[in-house]
């Protein structure tokens, strides 16, 4: 989640913290870190290491039987997958007329963890593959990126990111910035009180916090 800071004085923007990103690009995230000597924005793009498989298999969860003492259970898991939402008497009359299809179309990881919890409550079901889908995340992995801004960002114009192919050391005290050339200054949790770093005249404020 990241925090938003910006100075009362020069209007300096950065931002700290982190944020997931659509896999399609071969990356999953970002982690903003600005130099706490120049004030320019920073960000770790952490690649993909594992894509899996090009395509993957989507499966349907079916119930074959449920005995009587089951049925309260299989009925709250009917309401929970069925879309659209069956109403109680829906799920009940679904429950006693077995074999019914539970899950219409998930993963074949998560059709086998449904599977498996309904035999812990001696339900008897199977999985059945119904299709395949490209993979999102299929590809060649991809080793973390710098990316970063030429230069401090003062006010609300959001400055275009630039990419080094500089490879990105385990440790951020290790990094350097990019745009001042020193050396483990990059942040990647703000302090109680930071000092603006472009106009050393007061502390950061925060200015907000979004979701991804």
């Amino acid at each position: 989640m990241p925090t938003d800071l910006k100075c009362p004085s020069c209007d300096l923007r950065v931002s700290i913290g982190g944020y997931f990103t659509s896999p399609k690009d071969g990356f999953s995230g970002r982690s903003l870190v600005p130099c706490g000597a120049c004030g320019t924005q920073h960000a770790i793009k952490h690649g993909i290491r594992g894509s899996g498989p090009e395509y993957i298999d989507i499966q349907k969860v079916v119930v074959d039987s449920c005995p009587l003492g089951a049925l309260d259970r299989v009925v709250v898991r009917i309401q929970k997958f069925r879309k659209p939402k069956a109403t109680l008497p829906e799920a009940l009359a679904i429950a006693r007329n077995a074999p019914f299809t539970l899950v219409e179309s998930t993963s074949a990881g998560q059709a086998l963890q449904i599977v498996e919890d309904l035999e812990k409550i001696e339900i008897q079901s199977h999985q059945e593959t119904i299709g395949r889908e490209r993979n999102p995340l299929f590809g060649p992995p991809q080793s973390d990126r710098i990316a970063y801004h030429a230069r401090p960002q003062h006010g609300d114009v959001v400055l275009p990111w630039l990419e080094t192919d500089e490879p990105v050391p385990a440790d951020v005290s290790a990094m350097r910035c990019m745009a001042c050339g020193s050396l483990g200054t990059l942040l990647r949790t703000a302090p109680s009180a930071l000092c603006c770093p472009a106009c050393r005249k007061a502390n950061l404020a925060e200015a907000g916090f979004w979701l991804t």
